[in-house]
């Protein structure tokens, strides 16, 4: 489907006859394009490229190959849009170019040691975190990867997940849940809908993200228990916003009953201070470094627990209350 054409495709299926064919699915910049309850799949290699265009229905790699999302401009990128689930089966590489947007699951069902080793060498506070982008099994290309849509969105990974900016956009509260770890090496952003995370075994912190975690009016984290009462714990060494003045499970704000592990960081000297503008928190850590700190940019409450170290926290003129939650 070229540039500035009008296309449809309604209740259909593409996909290849055997495991030595590669597939490509290819629409073109500008075009008018309608699309109803779709599939492509691909026995091997595919290639998708939407530029702009939104593709509803499942895209999926059933066999060993390669999934490239492509632009037809690298230079202008334009973003591929699946209204649907995106699936894969084991693979010999994912390659995403520019942003990536998608309403239904993401998966990657492989065994853990077929993409090893894991991002979850990130140390936080032990100096360097992660990579992403630069992993032989996910080269994203610095990709915007937004959760978009009113259904709740499942990213089953067999390692932790690495991504460059995490967009989470659902209406209605509908939540974005990651079966392992989740790192992002830029900013997350939660414009709409709930980041939900459960906590792994022997994974300290389940999220952890490099930039900023900015929350949205409207949207919210949610650090949930396993059965064994462990709670979920994330880490952030950019500056953390949440615009929500009160934070509840079902949708809004920053919200840890389970009184999970929730550190800020810094892993370098003299970055200044980092802003916190949270109206209530649970279980905060600080951890500094000579000449970084964090500052208040508002009030804040911080329940049962604040350890701050070796860092300066700076009150800006706003006031800071710690006490017990109640029972």
């Amino acid at each position: 489907m070229g540039d500035s054409t009008t296309d449809t495709l309604l209740n259909s299926s593409i996909e290849t006859g055997n495991n030595f064919v590669e597939l490509s699915f290819f629409i073109g910049r500008n075009a008018n394009f309608t699309s109803v309850n779709n599939t492509v799949s691909s026995f091997n290699t595919l290639n998708f490229t939407t530029s702009g265009s939104v593709f509803n229905g499942n895209v999926n790699l059933q066999y060993p190959g390669f999934f490239l999302l492509n632009q037809e401009d690298a230079a202008n990128p334009l973003p591929n849009i699946i209204n649907g689930n995106f699936t894969v089966g084991e693979t010999y590489g994912i390659s995403i170019k520019g942003d990536l947007k998608i309403s239904g699951n993401f998966i990657l069902n492989t065994v853990p040691e077929a993409i090893y080793p894991d991002t979850a060498s990130v140390f936080v506070n032990g100096q360097p975190a992660f990579v992403t982008g630069g992993l032989w099994y996910l080269n994203n290309n610095h990709c915007r990867l937004e959760f978009f849509g009113n259904t709740s969105s499942n990213v089953i990974w067999p390692l932790g997940f690495p991504i460059d900016t995490l967009v989470v956009n659902k209406l209605g509260c509908a939540k974005v849940t990651f079966k392992n770890s989740l790192y992002v090496l830029g900013a997350a952003r939660i414009l709409q809908g709930q980041l939900a995370l459960d906590p792994n075994d022997s994974i300290l912190y389940k999220f952890v993200c490099l930039g900023d975690l900015d929350i949205m009016q409207g949207g919210g984290v949610f650090l949930r228990k396993n059965n064994l009462g462990v709670a979920a714990g994330m880490a952030i060494q950019g500056n953390l916003y949440d615009h929500n003045p009160v934070a509840d499970s079902s949708c809004m704000g920053i919200n840890n009953p389970y009184l999970g592990n929730i550190t800020l960081y810094h892993n370098s000297n003299n970055r200044g201070n980092n802003i916190i503008d949270v109206p209530s928190i649970a279980n905060l850590h600080l951890i500094g470094r000579p000449g970084s700190g964090f500052a208040l940019g508002n009030d804040m409450t911080v329940y049962d627990f604040i350890n701050n170290e070796a860092g300066k926290l700076d009150l800006n003129n706003h006031k800071l209350v710690v006490k017990r939650r109640q029972q």
